[in-house]
């Protein structure tokens, strides 16, 4: 599978304003500079349609991850072996 990896949020979203487009973009919710709900939101309201999948090790109910969550993921996923063999299944 070809993809293009990036250091922060703001990368992905200058990818995405320069009319890069994605089939599916996995973000991670704690990254420099822009975090991962902030990331979501920009591409969000730039009209980005990726399917955007969301991992984090924060815990369900915790305030981070539910912002998180609500920013526009289409998934959000634990970073542990299960959220990657359901990541897998969700990029099928």
């Amino acid at each position: 599978i070809p993809y293009v990896q990036v250091e922060d949020g703001l990368q992905a979203v200058q990818l995405i304003e320069s009319g890069e487009a994605f089939s599916a973009i996995v973000i991670d919710n704690q990254m420099p500079g822009l975090n991962g709900a902030e990331t979501v939101r920009k591409l969000r309201s730039l009209g980005c349609k990726s399917y955007c999948i969301g991992v984090t090790g924060d815990p369900p109910g915790c305030a981070d991850r539910n912002n998180f969550e609500s920013a526009g993921l289409d998934v959000c996923l634990d970073k542990d072996s299960e959220g990657l063999v359901r990541m897998v299944e969700e990029l099928r």
